[in-house]
Formats: C-alpha cells, sequence, structure tokens
C-alpha cells in the first residue's frame, strides 16, 4: 500500500514540477494572459475536469479501487461535455463529437455503476 501511494505523490510532484516549469517559461505577456484567465476560475476547472479525471483514474488503478475508477470516469465524462459546449461555439461538428463522447462515457458509466449495485 505504501508503495502505491508513494508512486501517486511521485505522479502528482511529476506534474506540479511540469506545471512550474511551463509557467517559468511563459513571456510576460502569455504570464499576464494567464492571471486575467484565472480570475475566473470556472471555465478553467470545468476543462480541468478531463486530467483531474485522469489522475483519480490512476489512482483508482493503483489502489484498487473501484469507487475511484467510477468517479474518474464521471469526471471525465463531464469534463468532456464542457469542453465540447466551448468548442461548440467555433466549430459545430467537432463539438458535437466531443459532447457526443462525453455523454457516451456518462452512460456507459451510469449503467455499468447500475450493474454493480444489482
Amino acid at each position: 500500500m505504501a508503495i502505491k501511494l508513494s508512486i501517486i505523490f511521485f505522479c502528482m510532484v511529476i506534474v506540479s514540477l511540469y506545471i512550474m516549469r511551463t509557467y517559468r517559461n511563459l513571456s510576460s505577456v502569455e504570464k499576464e494572459n494567464l492571471k486575467e484567465e484565472l480570475r475566473n476560475p470556472v471555465p478553467l476547472l470545468l476543462i480541468a475536469l478531463v486530467y483531474i479525471g485522469i489522475m483519480v483514474l490512476f489512482m483508482g488503478l493503483f489502489l484498487d479501487f473501484d469507487v475511484l475508477k467510477y468517479i474518474a470516469f464521471v469526471l471525465m465524462g463531464f469534463g468532456l461535455v464542457f469542453i465540447g459546449a466551448e468548442e461548440w461555439k467555433e466549430d459545430f461538428k467537432r463539438g458535437l463529437l466531443i459532447v457526443t463522447a462525453g455523454s457516451a462515457v456518462l452512460l456507459v458509466t451510469g449503467l455499468h455503476c447500475v450493474g454493480m449495485f444489482f
């Protein structure tokens, strides 16, 4: 169990270091744009649901905990729906495809979860 938790911690440290390195490599104009975007973090958090879901999925796989896997797929499904809704404004077909994929993930996860309880 300690090895699994250390692997999860190590992965989170790697992601954090990557984010810090990427931020340092931004130009001053890009840093200001990022600060402007972070003043209203809700759209970024909705888009980040997919990445949070991926991290939770790996935690569920390492810990062999099925509930975390379901939570991960639900987060990824909602994230895909929100990303698709944003993309829909620019490109209808691509947005529709992403929303459909997110909805399918939510539907399959929901059906599988309901089957787990019966």
